[in-house]
């Protein structure tokens, strides 16, 4: 008999994470959309997750780089770069978004940082002086936590949202 490798810890907090997120986003559908989740076993098994909304199909996508490297210029499959990932999993989800972060800001409708949920984009100002210094974003997981990356010599990684100061937030 084979034995089964542990889950390393850090995929063991990204499928909590990812499972938070989706009961938080279900409990927000109307009760016929929990009439399409009730489906036969193997027919989920096989689901493209057509019926969440799309910004948790964002983060469902954004969950399964976790682990991809961080390259710049980058937008997937393989590699990302902090738009790249923001942009393929919005692509995968059905929304378009241009590859920079503060393009990706200027695009989609803007969201106070108490009113966050999971799948909108977080935004990060490092320099001071408002939106227009926008350089990094993420995707929110929920709990206070991201989806990321971060830069050269990373991988892309789910992170707990570290400051509050030059961070803004949009919903697409």
């Amino acid at each position: 008999m084979r034995a089964v490798p542990p889950v390393p810890s850090s995929r063991l907090l990204t499928t909590g994470i990812v499972l938070a997120s989706l009961l938080i986003g279900l409990s927000c559908l109307a009760p016929s959309a929990h009439a399409a989740v009730a489906r036969p076993a193997a027919a989920r098994a096989t689901a493209s997750y057509s019926y969440l909304p799309m910004n948790l199909r964002a983060v469902v996508v954004a969950s399964k780089q976790v682990g991809r490297p961080y390259v710049y210029g980058a937008a997937g499959p393989w590699a990302f770069d902090c738009s790249g990932l923001t942009q393929y999993s919005y692509a995968r989800a059905g929304r378009r978004l241009p590859h920079s972060a503060l393009g990706q800001y200027l695009s989609i409708h803007h969201v106070p940082l108490s009113q966050l949920r999971p799948g909108d984009l977080v935004f990060m100002n490092f320099s001071g002086g408002g939106p227009a210094g926008i350089s990094h974003v993420g995707i929110y997981a929920g709990g206070g936590n991201w989806y990321v990356a971060k830069k050269p010599g990373t991988r892309v990684m789910v992170q707990h949202i570290w400051t509050h100061r030059g961070v803004y937030a949009g919903r697409p």
